[in-house]
């Protein structure tokens, strides 16, 4: 049985890693900010590469370089993008991101490989946020296919979407499948 309520996110983190998907998560991100009046945090988790040449304040200077030019791409077609926020963090994409979720409504993730329901095709970041994010997590393509899971530890208060939809109880049920207009 599918259950419906409306739950708005006011916060909507979209993980970035300079890829084509990062930026259609992003887009996609701005339209679902606008339509339910949440703000965003874009996030970029870096592995600093500290080194004889490089110092762990290089790896952050490349980190907000890249969430630079990913919020000026992402936003470059978006009329009147919500409010944005930045945040580089060091360490392994998939902690950062699961560790962000916990104040968010939703994650959002690109993935590159994508069928939608089919998770074996996920990179392990999205795969591992899908499984253990602390709120929904939507996973878009290149293209803005959209698919929304909700893991099974999310409190039954978070896990209700605007589209609607829970799944029967299970781990990291898929919520609901959505493609591009």
């Amino acid at each position: 049985m599918i259950q419906c309520r409306t739950h708005l996110p006011k916060l909507i983190v979209v993980g970035v890693d300079g890829s084509d998907a990062a930026t259609a998560a992003l887009r996609w991100a701005c339209t679902e900010a606008t339509d339910t009046g949440a703000a965003i945090e874009v996030v970029h988790a870096f592995r600093p590469n500290v080194g004889p040449m490089t110092t762990f304040e290089d790896s952050q200077a490349q980190s907000a370089l890249l969430l630079s030019r990913e919020v000026w791409v992402g936003l470059a077609t978006v009329l009147n993008p919500p409010p944005i926020s930045v945040r580089s963090k060091a360490g392994a994409a998939a902690a950062v991101l699961i560790s962000r979720s916990a104040q968010a409504g939703l994650l959002v993730l690109g993935a590159t490989e994508y069928a939608a329901g089919d998770t074996k095709r996920f990179g392990s970041t999205a795969a591992n946020c899908q499984q253990n994010a602390r709120c929904p997590v939507a996973v878009i393509s290149r293209s803005g296919q959209c698919a929304v899971y909700v893991p099974q530890q999310v409190p039954k208060q978070r896990s209700y979407q605007r589209y609607c939809c829970t799944a029967p109880p299970g781990n990291s049920q898929l919520a609901y499948s959505v493609s591009p207009m």
